[in-house]
């Protein structure tokens, strides 16, 4: 896969995932454990609290997001969003890596879970090694008596969930606990022509604890089911000074811009020919997960205890998208192809409409093998909590790419277009070609932390933690980008060395995470707090063997990539301010953060009266200084939570041109592209009716953000707006019901696709682009029962 197409579906993951989270504020507050969740409201899960020396955040409303309410939104740190949604069950992720397995594929909120919280930026980093907030949450276990949870959920948009959870003791301290979730998506869109559920989900659980004298085990199994159709590109037309509207009375986030009928055409890897496949089918879209969890605690005197957990998951694994690979639609076929005519499907009336050509990345269903493990030894000596922690993580997963190129017209439904006309006898083709590629990984991580959380005096404060990881790893691929495995032949034929499976092996690259924080009480409400946290991670990349002084390989023919690089990336994360504490009146937390990830790769494609070059490799920074405040207040029965965040995350050292300096840009400064410099939170919330009865809204204001590296083509600010009132009519039942984007705000989110090298806002103005959309007004109802 060439370096380019790499980069674009980063992108496009981003994009892909954030259909179903929003982007939050950045914020860092360290709380206490989280409480269990029996009693929450289902999708805002939230504590008062502003403790600012434990382990996880509070405050955060998770789950409530404008996408769907069984997955996290994404929290933001300042960066832009990977893709990778971070999430633990039972103390491990949920997947490795979320690509191709998305998490939400086997893990949705639902009754099963019995605690959830969101793990801070700098535990993350220490105990798992990753970059962001980890939304963290637990199986519920049997107690002492016979218990049941459930829920059922509906929207206006024609959505329904239902889960239950029902355990029990059978004796002995042994107990049991059963799970069952049922979702099914509609999605915004008024209907897909090919597929009744946009998402569709289920899970079932079955779990045996035993408890004993000094700590418990418990044994679940989980099965999961997911078949997401993935898309939430939308077509607008450009107004000038961040104004959009729908491309010709295109409704954003009501009309579908995939395909209607399902179908669309790829290459076949291994045979070179046109195929087509429906988005929905099993091979297309079906994942199917089957995961083992061995955890529980050990008392060990009354000084040492010992948290492990093991868990082992096959799962089989399908992934489609389609997305734009041009930034401009033409608005009349004609001008599409130097004047060539298209047809729609058995017509021989050449097509007149505007039209758009899309790409297509199919990952046919493949298995996927991941075990993983942790343990975590804790003592205290005197004023110091020491933690010793292991970490090991194994995966192996083969990743078959298979793409097509195709034109579309731009409306609601879209349908193909080809070039031949159905004339009898005669076939039409819609595919303008497609390579794809084969890969499989083995990879292993072990890890060793070691933390102190300390008390120096009745003032001071802090803790101290680093981590040591070892990689290894053995990847075998297809060494030819934009070539398919049906070329090979004709390669081996002129090339007599040629290989088809390239081995690369990971020898021990050391990872490591340093963090420290440091919390001063200077007063009984009053003190201050900083924090820093340094996280490095091998990051390899690969280049052609031979290269032409376009960048691109030497012998067309003969795209040999099996040059390996061996390379590192870092984040460095470090924040200070100072904290108000006044009961259950004030709770304010007001810091200046810092975050800058180092050693990124990239490539970017610039074109010239001479032809194109890739430039690759490309190293640049990114750096982000914030301001957050976050207020929480309770008086009577009148409760507040609101946050500020002024941040300016901007691209350095990010430069490029051609070898002959004919071409260059640079993105030294600018604003990335998907972040705001301004995010504002604010929900109230008031108690009625002896506290049985909860109003309450949210708002969050995302300001104005930019499409493009270039900062020349930007989207006006928009609220995310909430209103809800939750009702517990006794002690066993919980009625709810509330309003998503109760402004029914519509507009652009994302990055435009294909705008990297805009340089005037001029050159958009009037034109058609491709971006995402903010999902519409939904409304929702639900109740929660216990017995």
């Amino acid at each position: 896969m060439s370096e380019i197409r790499k980069k674009n579906m980063s992108c496009r993951q981003g994009s892909f995932l954030l259909a179903g989270v929003l982007i939050f504020s950045s914020m860092s507050l360290h709380a206490a454990k989280v409480k269990s969740l029996s009693s929450e409201k289902k999708d805002s899960v939230v504590a008062n609290v502003s403790n600012v020396n434990g382990k996880e955040v509070k405050g955060r409303n998770v789950m409530l997001g404008a996408g769907d309410s069984s997955t996290p939104r994404t929290l933001n740190i300042g960066l832009p969003f990977s893709g990778d949604i971070l999430i633990n069950e039972n103390d491990l992720p949920v997947v490795y890596t979320f690509w191709t397995q998305i998490p939400t594929t086997c893990w949705r909120y639902d009754s099963s879970l019995g605690a959830m919280g969101v793990m801070s930026f700098s535990e993350g980093a220490l105990q798992y090694g990753k970059v962001g907030y980890i939304v963290t949450s637990s199986d519920r276990e049997p107690g002492r008596k016979f218990r049941g949870y459930g829920g059922v959920n509906f929207s206006s948009e024609g959505n329904a969930a239902y889960d239950l959870n029902i355990s029990t003791p059978i004796g002995k301290g042994w107990g049991i606990s059963l799970s069952a979730s049922e979702i099914y998506n509609h999605g915004s869109f008024d209907n897909l022509q090919f597929a009744n559920w946009q998402d569709r989900y289920e899970s079932f659980k079955a779990g045996i604890y035993k408890k004993y004298e000094r700590g418990q085990v418990g044994l679940l199994y989980k099965y999961a089911m997911a078949r997401p159709i993935t898309g939430s590109y939308t077509p607008y037309r450009y107004l000038g000074n961040g104004k959009t509207e729908g491309f010709n009375g295109f409704d954003p986030g009501r009309d579908s811009y995939i395909v209607g009928n399902g179908l669309f055409p790829y290459i076949d890897f291994y045979t070179g020919k046109e195929r087509m496949a429906r988005m929905g089918a099993d091979s297309v879209s079906r994942n199917v997960s089957h995961a083992f969890y061995l955890y529980g605690n050990h008392r060990f005197g009354e000084d040492y205890k010992l948290k492990w957990s093991m868990m082992y998951m096959h799962s089989e694994v399908a992934l489609t998208m389609q997305y734009p690979i041009s930034m401009n639609i033409y608005d009349k076929a004609d001008d599409a192809f130097g004047g060539a005519k298209l047809y729609l499907p058995n017509s021989v009336v050449p097509y007149e409409g505007a039209v758009q050509m899309i790409a297509s990345q199919y990952y046919p269903q493949v298995g996927i093998n991941q075990f993983m493990s942790k343990g975590e030894l804790t003592k205290s000596f005197g004023q110091h909590n020491m933690r010793l922690g292991l970490t090991y993580m194994y995966y192996n997963a083969p990743i078959l790419q298979q793409t097509g190129t195709y034109v579309q017209t731009v409306e609601n439904h879209p349908r193909l277009l080809s070039f031949m006309p159905a004339y009898p006898h005669v076939t039409q083709t819609f595919c303008l070609g497609g390579t794809g590629s084969y890969s499989r990984a083995f990879t292993s991580k072990t890890a060793l932390y070691l933390a102190d959380d300390f008390r120096l005096n009745q003032i001071i404060s802090g803790g101290v933690g680093a981590r040591l990881e070892m990689q290894t790893g053995k990847n075998h691929t297809f060494p030819y980008p934009n070539k398919n495995y049906s070329d090979f032949a004709a390669m081996k034929a002129a090339h007599p060395d040629a290989i088809d499976d390239y081995v690369y092996k990971t020898n021990a690259k050391f990872n490591y995470v340093l963090t420290g924080n440091i919390l001063a009480q200077l007063t009984k409400p009053f003190g201050l707090m900083a924090e820093a946290t340094y996280n490095r991670y091998y990051s390899p990349y690969t280049d052609y063997a031979e290269k032409n002084a376009f960048g691109a390989p030497k012998d067309a023919n003969y795209p040999l990539r099996n040059k390996l690089f061996s390379h590192f990336e870092s984040v460095m994360y470090a924040g200070g301010g100072i904290y108000f504490n006044l009961g259950q009146y004030i709770n304010l937390v007001s810091k200046l953060t810092y975050i800058n990830k180092h050693n990124i790769v990239t490539s970017e494609n610039l074109y010239t009266a001479l032809g194109q070059y890739n430039i690759y490799p490309i190293t640049y920074d990114i750096k982000t200084l914030g301001w957050t405040t976050d207020v929480m207040s309770s008086i009577g029965n009148f409760n507040m939570h609101a946050l500020l965040t002024l941040q300016n995350p901007k691209y350095k050292n990010y430069a490029y041109s051609t070898p002959d300096g004919s071409a260059s840009y640079s993105y030294d400064d600018k604003i990335i592209p998907t972040l705001s410099k301004v995010l504002i939170e604010l929900d109230p919330s008031y108690y009625l009716c002896n506290r049985d009865v909860r109003v309450w809204a949210s708002a969050r204001y995302f300001g104005k953000q930019y499409g493009n590296k270039t900062n020349t083509i930007s989207y006006k600010g928009w609220w995310e707006t909430f209103l809800g009132v939750d009702w517990k009519v006794n002690r066993y039942l919980s009625l709810k019901g509330q309003v998503r984007n109760l402004l029914n705000q519509k507009g652009v989110q994302g990055s435009l696709v294909g705008g990297e090298q805009i340089t005037n806002e001029s050159q958009m103005i009037g034109k058609g682009f491709v971006a995402e959309q903010i999902r519409p007004r939904c409304v929702e109802v639900s109740a929660s029962f216990n017995f």
